[in-house]
């Protein structure tokens, strides 16, 4: 199954572009659980903010260099980064270097999975934030350990923080139409809803499964799950990696 078209979620679309584009708005940080839809809702979002009012960067951080300087931001600042200064020195210098790029445009930063980031990235982001002619978007993922300067982000009041709940029903059912490229069969549709809990990486996962079974099908255009079908192991391997994290919420 290839990748599909943006559908739903609306409502938080539309508060993500406001607090990058309005003056009476923030930034904002939107935790959700794995798959639940927060990187390409935040790519969405900075797709559609013109270039030439503003100087949008994304970074995805990554535990593959957590441990690195600046790390997290390696895909926004510039490579020539200034030997023999103090970490202090390098923010300020990392901050500059942000302002001669965005020459004169209003900055949004935005951060995939912002709990991965390297502190010295944490501390720039944090700056940036409190930049007014900046604004910070980013994403976490629910139940992990956040560095304190991302923290600082909401807890000092300069973004919004708020959780990505599941996809409703509508939007689930518009999103099946998108995946199979047709209309579904509405109580198929709510079945795969309520398994998926919404889920948009368990929707597809669900979808392939039943596909793979030979327990999709087209009657009249219209798309009908069949039957009870076998997870498939990659989704085996999920949902045991959600009720994972989840215990591990618990236990805390």
């Amino acid at each position: 199954m290839g990748p599909w078209q943006f559908v739903g979620r609306a409502h938080e679309l539309r508060r993500i572009v406001a607090s990058a584009t309005s003056s009476d708005h923030r930034g904002i940080i939107l935790s959700g659980t794995a798959g639940i839809g927060k990187t390409r809702l935040l790519r969405e979002a900075v797709s559609v903010l013109p270039a030439e009012r503003f100087a949008v960067w994304t970074a995805t951080a990554s535990i593959a260099v957590s441990g690195l300087p600046f790390g997290g931001l390696a895909q926004v600042l510039p490579g020539d980064q200034p030997v023999g200064m103090s970490p202090s020195g390098l923010l300020r210098w990392a901050v500059d270097a942000l302002h001669a790029q965005a020459a004169g445009r209003s900055m949004v930063l935005a951060i995939d999975d912002a709990h991965l980031l390297d502190p010295s990235s944490a501390a720039l982001v944090y700056l940036v934030a409190r930049d007014a002619h900046a604004t910070v978007l980013g994403t976490l993922r629910t139940g992990e350990q956040v560095p304190l300067p991302v923290r600082a982000l909401w807890t000092d009041d300069l973004v919004d923080h708020d959780e990505l709940t599941p996809l409703s029903a509508a939007d689930t059912r518009a999103l099946l139409v998108e995946m199979l490229g047709g209309p579904v069969d509405t109580t198929s549709a709510d079945r795969l809803w309520r398994l998926s809990t919404g889920n948009p990486l368990l929707l597809r996962e669900l979808v392939i499964a039943a596909a793979a079974g030979n327990e999709l099908t087209r009657l009249y255009g219209v798309w009908r799950w069949t039957g009870e079908f076998d997870l498939a192991p990659r989704l085996t391997d999920l949902i045991d990696a959600r009720i994972g994290d989840l215990v591990t919420r618990c236990a805390r």
